[in-house]
């Protein structure tokens, strides 16, 4: 997952992502890259879906992790971050 989807857990079935020698670890490369990518698109389409569907449920959410939403939404100038703060801060 990105880091800014700390609420989000995923199970990853892959043949295209790399262990790394200890096999603690997911070798950083294109693959984990587009991996997060999606990941983190996946993730803001629920929060979308949710602020569209269940906006009373969208706002605790929001509220409950208010900090460290806004925290990540203003982090860095990418184009995840950009959609994070559109639907967290709007």
């Amino acid at each position: 997952m990105p880091a800014w989807a700390f609420f989000a857990w995923a199970v990853v079935n892959s043949t295209e992502l790399e262990p790394t020698a200890s096999r603690e670890s997911i070798m950083n490369n294109a693959a984990l890259t587009a991996t997060r990518r999606t990941l983190g698109q996946a993730a803001l389409k629920w929060l979308r879906a949710l602020a569209d569907t269940d906006p009373e449920r969208f706002a605790e959410f929001v509220a409950y992790n208010a900090l460290e939403l806004r925290s990540a939404a203003t982090q860095g100038i990418d184009a995840e971050n950009v959609e994070l703060a559109e639907v967290v801060l709007a």
